[in-house]
C-alpha cells in the first residue's frame, strides 16, 4: 500500500515510520493516508505497518503488513514479495504503482561487498558480506552518508564507493566523519 503524508511532509513521515512501525489508526491520527486517497480500511486500523523503500529515494515507498513476511518465507527477495503483493492487488481490481521507479544504477557486486566490509569495520554494518544491496546494507550506507554529512540516498552508488575508498583509512570516525 502506498502512503501519502499530510502536514509533517513525506520525508518526516518516512523517517518516523522507518524508526517505529505504527498502526494504520495511528497513521490516520497523524494525518497520513493511503496514497490513492480515502481512509485506511476499517479492518486494517489495528494492523501494524512497516516501511519498505526498495529503491531508496529513487522509487516508491510502501507500507508492508504481516502478509508481506508470509510471502518472503517462500522467497526472501523484497522485490519478489512486493510484486506478488501487487499482483494480488491487481487481481482484486487495484491498479499499478502510484509513483514510478526512477532509473537507478547500483554499484557492482564487488563494490557492494567492499562497502559492506568497510561499513562493518566502521561499526555501521553487521550482516552477511555478500555483495547484495539488501535493506541492512542500504541502512548502513545511509548511516555512513549521515556520518559524513552527505545526502542520504541509502543507495550503493559508484560515488559512495569512491567516497568510502577516499576515506578508507578513517577506521574510527566521530559523528562528523573526522578522525
Amino acid at each position: 500500500m502506498g502512503l501519502r503524508g499530510r502536514g509533517a511532509g513525506e520525508g518526516r513521515l518516512l523517517a518516523r515510520l522507518s524508526r517505529h512501525p505504527q498502526t494504520c489508526r495511528g497513521m490516520g491520527r497523524n494525518g497520513d493516508f493511503p496514497i490513492k486517497g480515502g481512509e485506511f480500511p476499517r479492518e486494517a486500523l489495528s494492523w501494524e505497518a512497516s516501511l519498505l523503500q526498495p529503491a531508496g529515494i529513487f522509487g516508491p515507498a510502501f507500507l508492508t503488513f504481516d502478509n508481506f513476511q508470509v510471502i518472503r518465507e517462500y522467497n526472501k527477495s523484497d522485490l519478489y514479495a512486493l510484486f506478488v503483493g501487487n499482483l494480488a492487488d491487481r487481481i482484486r481490481g487495484g491498479g499499478g504503482f502510484s509513483q514510478p521507479w526512477q532509473r537507478i544504477v547500483q554499484a557492482p557486486t564487488s563494490d557492494v561487498e567492499f562497502m559492506q566490509k568497510k561499513l562493518t569495520s566502521l561499526g555501521l554494518y553487521s550482516d552477511t558480506i555478500d555483495g547484495k544491496a539488501g535493506g541492512r546494507t542500504r541502512a548502513a550506507v545511509g548511516a555512513y552518508q549521515k556520518r559524513f554529512g552527505l545526502s542520504q540516498t541509502c543507495w550503493p552508488t559508484a560515488e559512495i564507493v569512491a567516497h568510502i575508498k577516499a576515506h578508507s583509512g578513517a577506521q574510527t570516525m566521530n559523528a562528523r566523519g573526522q578522525n
